[in-house]
């Protein structure tokens, strides 16, 4: 019998970063998600491909999947709310996308002005 296997995805470069105004500049962020990597995390959601004049903090996001595609071993993860960012993603060589599916309508509008049944 072998031992469960627990995978724990730090999003804190991307969910950390995305509410707040001050941008961090580019150096800041590679450093974090190296010193991330080296503390043993496996998977990082890095950041999110939005335009980014709707979220400047992650105007460098490209840079930021460039880097962490350079650690070794680590899975680079990234938010990506429709099929421009998604396409964008996969293009930059990520391994994996999440899509933000709200259970309400109502958050759905407000975070990606979408509907529920219209993300899915």
């Amino acid at each position: 019998m072998s031992a469960p296997r627990i995978l724990i995805s730090e999003v804190g470069p991307r969910d950390g970063l995305q509410s707040i105004k001050n941008v961090m500049p580019t150096a800041a962020k590679l450093r974090w998600i190296s010193a991330l990597a080296a503390a043993g995390l496996k998977e990082i959601e890095v950041g999110s491909f939005v335009p980014p004049k709707l979220l400047p903090q992650m105007a460098d996001i490209r840079e930021v999947v460039l880097h962490a595609l350079s650690i070794p071993g680590l899975h680079v993860a990234v938010l990506a709310p429709n099929l421009r960012g998604c396409k964008g993603a996969f293009e930059a060589g990520v391994h994996k996308v999440t899509l933000p599916v709200s259970v309400t309508d109502e958050h759905s509008i407000a975070n990606v002005r979408k509907t529920t049944a219209q993300m899915i």
